[in-house]
């Protein structure tokens, strides 16, 4: 299911009135901190250009002190529903907010509050963070723009734009990336010309990644303010493969892990009563020598852990210099494993394995031992 876009735009008057289209529970007029209360966690953004440090305010209650500029704060946990927010320079009283108003906080929530603008045009925006699970060796991120005089075009570095132009308050749908270090460039609309770039920015496995856009281009004062928050990684479960010491009735320690030997995921085409089959390939650090110079066993296992399949190292090279492998174990399971010298690195060994997806899974006899992982 698609998350509906949730950035709600950024307020240029004093009066911010936002309810969320998430479809969530409200559960108004509850005091912060009351047991069992629904709550929204909600951290704050100071990107008030020109602005020191500020106070914020929850119905008249002091909630954050002295937040500088270019800081997140920590989190705050609010009674979901409606609330009076405020935004004060550091130290003066409620009545003196830059920009204040009535919010509406819906229940079990993350969101970003960020303050953006001048001091003279201050804007407040509320982004729920996408918090749903990624998949292993995935990051999602988005892009706001709290530049006030700029209309911006996201882009990887030397490369296309990611985004339609953001305006000043428009945010981007959040993207799945895979896990790695990007540099990124902010592109002036008319010109398509960087007028701020990020270097280097890390999008770790499992994160939800914010880049703020805050300053002016006209006074040379663009910056940005990256936050990350953790999100659950689901990763596969089922079969995997191991290449231990020792043959394969008596195993010993563990040398490579294969990792997880799965279904195909692409269409199915041809005969359908085919039998399924699953697969896995993996660079074991160790040198195709070594596997060969004394015992070595290519070992399954089931999900639970228990050994299902194995087939020792050895045999008959073919003409290209690899070992097939027959994989053997109880009843239906079996299938090949393919091991190679490593075609870009000469002290690695590519193994290719292939087993039929039998659907009872017998360990192998008692003589063939679980091995420890590590």
């Amino acid at each position: 299911m698609q998350f509906p876009r949730l950035v709600v735009g950024f307020l240029r008057v004093l009066l911010i009135a936002l309810v969320f289209t998430w479809p969530l529970l409200l559960n108004g007029g509850t005091p912060a901190g009351a047991q069992g209360e629904a709550q929204t966690r909600v951290r704050v953004v100071h990107g008030l250009e020109g602005v020191g440090p500020v106070d914020i305010y929850v119905d008249g209650g002091l909630a954050l002190i002295a937040l500088g500029f270019g800081e997140t704060s920590g989190e705050l946990r609010v009674a979901s529903g409606d609330h009076e927010f405020a935004v004060v320079p550091g130290g003066t009283a409620p009545d003196e907010a830059l920009v204040s108003g009535p919010i509406t906080l819906r229940a079990d929530r993350e969101l970003y509050a960020t303050l953006v603008g001048t001091a003279d045009a201050p804007s407040v925006g509320l982004f729920l963070v996408d918090d749903r699970p990624l998949d292993a060796g995935r990051a999602r991120f988005r892009v706001i723009n709290g530049s006030i005089d700029s209309s911006l075009v996201p882009a990887f570095a030397g490369g296309s734009a990611l985004t339609e132009p953001l305006a000043f308050g428009d945010a981007s749908e959040y993207s799945q990336i895979d896990a790695g270090v990007y540099d990124l460039d902010f592109l002036d609309d008319a010109s398509r010309t960087a007028v701020v770039s990020l270097a280097g920015v890390e999008f770790a496995e499992g994160t939800a990644n914010d880049i703020l856009v805050i300053g002016q281009a006209v006074n040379g004062t663009l910056a940005t303010i990256v936050e990350t928050r953790p999100v659950e990684v689901t990763r596969p479960t089922g079969r995997s493969g191991q290449i231990v010491v020792g043959t394969c009735a008596e195993p010993g320690d563990l040398v490579a892990d294969l990792g997880l030997i799965l279904p195909g995921q692409g269409a199915i085409v041809g005969v359908s009563t085919a039998e399924p089959t699953s697969q896995a390939y993996a660079s074991a650090a160790v040198p195709f020598e070594t596997l060969t110079a004394s015992p070595h066993s290519i070992l399954v296992r089931s999900e639970t852990g228990d050994p299902v399949a194995c087939g020792e190292v050895g045999g008959a090279l073919t003409d290209t210099g690899s070992l097939v492998i027959a994989l053997e174990g109880a009843s239906a399971a079996h299938g090949v494993a393919v091991v190679a010298p490593g075609l870009d690195a000469a002290d690695t060994t590519g193994v290719s394995l292939f087993m039929v997806d039998f659907a009872a899974e017998s360990a192998l006899p008692a003589a063939a031992t679980p091995v420890a992982a590590g």
